[in-house]
């Protein structure tokens, strides 16, 4: 779903209505079919996008996710791997790619549809190939071939399920980080640092300190803003700041709410 129990349910119009028939049983036995009219169908859009792979290579027949806060509606890429979607309910949808043969992780994006409008994406969603996996067995874990450590609060770390507690990390350019609703980084990506998680849905209730590897001794000092990207609604929210240590290694603050593990940017503050 799009929303979280307990979260303000996002606006959104709902699966199409049309003329239908209420249903009761006043007395044992007998049913009575009163027809009722249900309104007009509510405003509808189109979405578009396309799913490559890292070499800019079009990913065909995969199942794209597209849900709103009620409905999920599954869809497939064409054999280029473009998507095109018509008659869509308007109001905003997270879209994720299903990959039955498991030969790529799961991708997460933002995509709002709006009445009588073909919405597009700002760049292509990226599917990388599954990596071999890490065992997050203490209290740290380090990805990304080493440039990532992550360490886990007293709480613990909240995984799909509980036999396998392993994920991996990549890092990856700006124009790799799959668009959730809006861009961290705005209109300048530069010196932005991301990653992206597999597999979905790893979390935790108490936050999680991040270290970013090998940043540079002479950014020591320098401030990130930090952001994640909500599994349950794709969209990016700032969760504190990092800062550059004397080692050269960027430390999230104490203050810093690092809870879900789909997508982190850090982002350098302006002057």
């Amino acid at each position: 779903m799009l929303g979280c129990p307990g979260e303000t349910p996002i606006a959104d119009a709902g699966p199409r209505r049309d003329v239908g028939q209420a249903l009761s049983q006043p007395d044992a036995g007998s049913w009575n079919f009163t027809p009722f009219d249900a309104g007009p169908p509510p405003p509808e859009g189109k979405i578009e996008g396309r799913i490559v792979t890292a070499d800019g290579e079009g990913v065909a027949n995969v199942d794209i996710l597209c849900c709103s806060p009620s409905t999920c509606l599954i869809y497939t890429t064409d054999e280029t791997g473009n998507y095109t979607y018509n008659n869509i309910p308007i109001g905003p949808r997270k879209m994720r790619t299903f990959d039955h043969e498991d030969r790529y992780r799961s991708a997460l994006w933002h995509q709002v549809v709006i009445e009588a409008e073909t919405t597009g994406l700002r760049r292509p969603v990226v599917m990388f190939e599954q990596q071999v996996k890490t065992e997050w067995a203490g209290s740290s874990v380090v990805l990304a071939d080493g440039r990532l450590e992550l360490t886990a609060p007293e709480s613990g770390i909240i995984f799909p399920t509980e036999e396998d507690r392993s994920l991996a990390a990549r890092e990856v350019t700006p124009d790799q980080f799959s668009p959730p609703d809006i861009d961290p980084w705005a209109e300048d990506s530069t010196g932005v640092i991301s990653f992206l998680f597999e597999p979905a849905h790893v979390h935790s209730e108490g936050s999680i300190q991040v270290t970013v590897r090998g940043v540079g001794a002479e950014l020591v000092g320098t401030v990130y803003d930090v952001w994640t990207v909500d599994d349950s609604t794709a969209e990016a929210t700032k969760a504190g700041v990092a800062t550059v240590n004397a080692q050269g290694d960027l430390v999230t603050n104490a203050d810093c709410e690092v809870h879900a593990l789909d997508a982190l940017a850090f982002v350098p503050q302006g002057e």
